[in-house]
């Protein structure tokens, strides 16, 4: 008897544990993965205005037909990077954990005098959130809306995308210009000569102090080297230092129609150089290395003579180059003439189609003797393999 009711002790006992399991898990998200609370909810594309403190720095940032500007402490344009990192933080917050739901003393967790303050304007909603200090773990960080006593914790990673000063924020770029539409550049080092180049339709050409073709992967490579080059720091242009920018060391002019982009490069102080672009009167520093990819001469813009050979046919003997080991080809008579030897003798071959009408006696004598030399030497070639 008494075993009996044990074992209907331990049913009833495991039905309720089942029952329990179940009703508790039906109450879950599907996937077995609890949904955490947002911080705020706004998508990252309806944010219009923010303002961030960071390092004792405020910056305010506003769009402006579909751009972000900084308004304050300077206007500026802004580097639409930075601001998509900051905007998508501020919609990807979420609520880790409630610490506190009315904390009494908000120094106890470094939101008296919070290190980050990021606030923001939406389109029908705003808001604002304050984070302190890093938990033991320093995996998450305290946190608190403006206004209100409830701490929570976010997690920390997120405060590298929202610590920005107002440097960060800049639009850093040394030069502002499309690149696509470049059409002239000069480069100006010292008291040399300056070095000119044009584009015509999509080649370049050296312009001065020589006219010749130019080599496009160079030019190109240095409008590319300026297009993505980024300032290192900006200068107080009152400052009494020396900037070295009343005789700029090199100057680097990009024209695009009727436009001008300039950049002077000056001294070098302490790892890095002085440069200035003129058209926004911006003073600021450089990597060094960029000074040095600046620093042309007129050869390193030539076409060399072994790129002249390699992108044209022979024009003696009337080749067309292929690799080595598979044989050439010769034009003649406006018809193409495969050679199938692995080489050939070059001084037994003739390309009148060029030559002066008076000089086409002779080519025509000697692509005849050329065709006789190949035959002979075809036969020659096939009775070898045939031993």
């Amino acid at each position: 008897m008494r075993g009996l009711t044990t074992t209907i002790l331990l049913v009833l006992v495991l039905a309720g544990l089942g029952a329990y399991i179940y009703f508790v898990d039906s109450k879950r998200p599907a996937g077995g993965v609890e949904e955490k609370q947002k911080v705020f909810t706004v998508a990252a594309d309806k944010i219009q205005e923010m303002t961030v403190t960071s390092a004792g720095e405020t910056t305010t940032l506003r769009k402006q037909d579909g751009a972000w500007k900084i308004t304050a402490p300077v206007t500026a344009d802004a580097d639409s990077t930075e601001v998509s990192n900051v905007t998508n933080a501020i919609a990807a917050l979420e609520v880790n954990r409630v610490v506190d739901e009315n904390a009494q003393n908000l120094a106890d967790f470094g939101l008296a005098e919070p290190a980050i303050k990021v606030a923001y304007k939406a389109e029908g909603s705003s808001g604002e959130v304050h984070l302190g200090s890093k938990t033991p773990t320093q995996s998450d960080m305290y946190a608190v809306k403006a206004g209100e006593k409830r701490v929570f914790l976010v997690q920390a990673y997120q405060e590298s995308s929202l610590a920005k000063k107002t440097f960060d924020f800049r639009d850093k770029r040394v030069l502002n210009f499309e690149r696509d539409k470049v059409d002239a550049i000069e480069l100006s080092q010292g008291g040399s000569a300056p070095i000119t180049l044009a584009r015509s339709g999509t080649d370049w050409n050296l312009k001065q102090p020589i006219a010749t073709r130019s080599d496009y992967t160079a030019v190109e490579g240095l409008l590319t080297r300026l297009s993505t080059a980024s300032m290192t720091k900006l200068v107080d242009p009152n400052s009494p230092e020396d900037f070295g920018l009343e005789k700029p060391s090199v100057v680097v002019t990009l024209g695009a129609g009727s436009t001008r982009a300039t950049l002077e490069f000056g001294a070098e102080r302490e790892g890095a150089i002085y440069a200035r672009d003129r058209a926004r009167q911006l003073l600021f520093t450089v990597d060094p290395s960029l000074v040095t990819e600046v620093k042309k001469t007129a050869d390193d813009f030539r076409v060399s003579i072994l790129q002249r050979r390699a992108a044209a046919p022979d024009a003696r003997h009337g080749h067309v180059r292929v690799p080595e080991g598979q044989g050439h080809r010769r034009q003649r008579h406006g018809q193409v003439a495969a050679c199938r030897l692995r080489a050939c003798d070059r001084r037994r071959h003739g390309e009148y189609g060029g030559l002066p009408r008076q000089a086409r006696g002779p080519a025509r004598a000697v692509v005849q003797l050329d065709e006789q030399h190949l035959s002979q030497r075809h036969t020659r070639a096939r009775g070898r393999r045939q031993l």
